[in-house]
């Protein structure tokens, strides 16, 4: 059975993952897992990696995220293309909670032949393939290993 990858959120300061998916084949059914296991490190890694992305597509100055934190990316899927929404959370000095910056739906492909809207860049692309990977293996059950309980069995 096929898994497509809806949205990956996590919650560094609740500690918790979100992930909406389905489950493709004869019926259709749609999933969300949410847990306080802690990820791995590879997936955290592939949040960090969208930081400039959000800088370029939103068009804003080099570095201007560097205290924000990915929470979520949104995926759609049409026709089998994929397409992208960021969200992002810089932090503030005049306020109490951050600046929520989501970026535009941007698919990974023109979605029909000829099409001229912009698209993700490759970088972008194998960064968002690398976090539905890192998705479905958590919800494969692969978290910190710190973080899943151990029962002495003896």
């Amino acid at each position: 059975m096929e898994l497509q990858i809806n949205k990956v959120k996590y919650d560094r300061k609740a500690g918790q993952v979100t992930i909406e998916y389905e489950q493709v084949g004869i019926d259709e059914v749609k999933i969300t897992l949410k847990s306080n296991d802690e990820p791995l490190p590879e997936l955290v890694d592939c949040f960090n990696n969208l930081i400039p992305y959000v800088e370029t597509i939103c068009q804003l100055p080099d570095g201007y995220c560097n205290d924000a934190e990915i929470r979520g990316v949104s995926l759609s899927w049409t026709n089998g293309v994929m397409g992208v929404v960021v969200t992002c959370l810089v932090p503030l000095d005049n306020a109490n909670s951050p600046m929520v910056i989501n970026t535009p739906h941007v698919p990974a492909e023109q979605y029909s032949e000829g099409g001229e809207s912009p698209v993700l860049s490759k970088n972008v692309v194998i960064v968002v393939e690398e976090l539905i990977n890192e998705a479905e293996k958590y919800i494969n059950g692969e978290r910190k290993p710190d973080s899943q309980l151990k029962l002495d069995l003896q």
